[in-house]
C-alpha cells in the first residue's frame, strides 16, 4: 500500500540514509560510496572537487589520497560513465557492461571516421599499457561535445578515447592530476562479464536503494536514459513486484518511490536534527534532484555556473549548509592559495537562526581544504 509521511520525515530519513545525520558518518570513502551508491564527478574545481567534497561531508577525517588509494590501487571504486561522470562500487560495474555495449551499437556505426583512430588506440595501449591523450603524437582536431556548432577544438584522440570509454572498452586505470591514463577494460579487470544480463531491473533496484525516494521524472532514474514512458514501465513492474513502494509526501499528488527494504528506516523517527552542520557541493547526493530539494526541503537551488553573470543570484559556485534535516542556507567559497586563504561569500541563510556549530564546522572545511585563515567578503560579487 502506498506510505504517506510529512516532509519531516521524508527530510530526516533522506539525511540519515544519505550518511549526513549526526549519528551516522561512514568510517571510510569506499564504505560511503558503497552505501551511496555513486558519488558525481565534475571538473570544475573551485575549492575541491565535487567527489571529494561530497565524501568529506560524510567521512570523519577523509582525504583526497583515501579515495585515489581505492580506485587505482584496490581497485574496489571505479570511475565509470552511467547517466553522468560518477565513482561507483566495482562490484556493479558488470551490471553496466549491457548498458554500453547498447551504447556502442547505437553510437558507434556513425563514427565511422574515427574507426582508424578507435583500432590505433586499442592496439597502442593493448601493447604499451596506460595511455594518456598526451602519449598520441596526432594533433588532428574535430568538433567534440563541449566545442561551439562548427568549431573543431577537440584532439580527435581524446575524443576517441571519450568514446572509448563511454564504450566501456577503456577504463581509468589513474590520473596524474586531471590528466586520465586509460588501460583495457579487460587487463584491469580481468574475467570481467555483463553482470545479471537476465535482470533489466537490477539497476533499478540498485538506484531506488541509492536515492532513498527517487521521482519518475528524475531524467537518471535507474542509471539509465530512458524515456518518461520507460521509466513509469520500469517502476510499475518493480510496484507490482512490491520491491519499491509508492511514497506520498505532504499534500504532494505525485509520488515518490522508496526501495521496499527501506520501508523501517523510513517509518523510523530516527534523530531529526542532532545539530550536525555538513557542506554539500552542487552536485552532491542529497540536491542533485533539484525537484526533490524544493518539494520536501523546501529549497530551491540553482548551480549558476554556466549562468550569465548578470542572471546570477548567489554566484557560480555555491555550497548548500546543511543543519540536522534542514537545508539551511548557503554560501560561495573560493581558495585563496598562495595566501592558504578560503574567501567566503554570504552565508545566506534561509531563515533568522544561524545554526549552532556554523562556526567550528567552516574552521573544519578550510582545514580540510589546507587553508589557515577565513576571510569574508561582501555578497554583491557574483
Amino acid at each position: 500500500m502506498p506510505l504517506r509521511v510529512d516532509p519531516g520525515t521524508a527530510g530526516a530519513f533522506l539525511v540519515r540514509q544519505q550518511g549526513l545525520a549526526a549519528e551516522r558518518r561512514w568510517g571510510d570513502a569506499r564504505a560511503a560510496v558503497e552505501g551511496l551508491g555513486y558519488v558525481q564527478i565534475d571538473p570544475i574545481q573551485v575549492v575541491e572537487r565535487n567527489h571529494h567534497l561530497a565524501l568529506q561531508a560524510r567521512v570523519a577525517r577523509y582525504q583526497p589520497p583515501d579515495l585515489d588509494r581505492l580506485l587505482y590501487g584496490e581497485r574496489s571504486l571505479i570511475e565509470a560513465v552511467t547517466t553522468v561522470r560518477c565513482i561507483v562500487p566495482t562490484a556493479l560495474f558488470p551490471h553496466f557492461l549491457p548498458r554500453f555495449r547498447e551504447l556502442e551499437q547505437r553510437y558507434r556505426p556513425g563514427l565511422k571516421d574515427f574507426e582508424p583512430t578507435f583500432e590505433a588506440i586499442e592496439r597502442a595501449i593493448g601493447a604499451r599499457g596506460p595511455m594518456s591523450s598526451r602519449c598520441f603524437d596526432s594533433r588532428d582536431k574535430v568538433q567534440g561535445w563541449w566545442d561551439r556548432e562548427g568549431k573543431a577544438g577537440t584532439r580527435a584522440i581524446s575524443q576517441a578515447l571519450e568514446w572509448l570509454w563511454h564504450f566501456g572498452r577503456l577504463i581509468i586505470h589513474h590520473r596524474q592530476g586531471n590528466l586520465r591514463f586509460f588501460d583495457l577494460t579487460e587487463r584491469v579487470l580481468p574475467g570481467i562479464s555483463a553482470g545479471t544480463a537476465d535482470d533489466p531491473d537490477f539497476l533499478a533496484r540498485a538506484y531506488f536503494r541509492a536515492a532513498g525516494l527517487a521521482s519518475s521524472t528524475d531524467p537518471h532514474l535507474a542509471w539509465s536514459r530512458q524515456p518518461p514512458g520507460g521509466r513509469r514501465k520500469t517502476i510499475a513492474r518493480l510496484v507490482d513486484a512490491g520491491e519499491i513502494i509508492p511514497v506520498f509526501v505532504g499534500s504532494l499528488t505525485d509520488p515518490y518511490y522508496l526501495s521496499a527494504d527501506l520501508e523501517g528506516e523510513l517509518r523510523s523517527p530516527g534523530d531529526r536534527d542532532g545539530g550536525a552542520v555538513r557542506f554539500l557541493p552542487p552536485l552532491d547526493n542529497l540536491i542533485i534532484c533539484r525537484r526533490r530539494a524544493g518539494e520536501i526541503f523546501n529549497f530551491q537551488y540553482r548551480w549558476e555556473a554556466y549562468v550569465p553573470r548578470e542572471r546570477r543570484t548567489y554566484g557560480p559556485y555555491v555550497m548548500v549548509i546543511l543543519h540536522g534535516g534542514r537545508l539551511a542556507g548557503r554560501f560561495a567559497p573560493r581558495l585563496d592559495r598562495l595566501r592558504q586563504a578560503l574567501v567566503v561569500r554570504g552565508p545566506w541563510w534561509e531563515g533568522q537562526e544561524v545554526p549552532n556549530g556554523f562556526a567550528c564546522a567552516l574552521e573544519e572545511w578550510a582545514r580540510f581544504h589546507g587553508a589557515r585563515d577565513i576571510e569574508f567578503e561582501r555578497a554583491d560579487d557574483r
